[in-house]
């Protein structure tokens, strides 16, 4: 799954043809790694939005 930002609106989109809308009006998306938890920002025409995720990291084979 992906995190994305496709036509100003934030999405998960699945390898196949689901996607899920999360928020419209996105200008921007920023995310930091910091090691044990991702830092999002999210900008849009109303301000900026922050928020912390906890993911088990994994190693995609190449």
């Amino acid at each position: 799954m992906y995190l994305e930002v496709k036509n100003n609106k934030l999405q998960l989109s699945g390898s196949g043809a689901g996607q899920i809308i999360l928020m419209q009006n996105v200008t921007n998306l920023a995310v930091d790694d910091r090691n044990n938890y991702l830092n999002l920002t999210i900008t849009t025409n109303k301000g900026k939005f922050s928020s912390i995720l906890h993911l088990k990291k994994t190693v995609q084979n190449e």
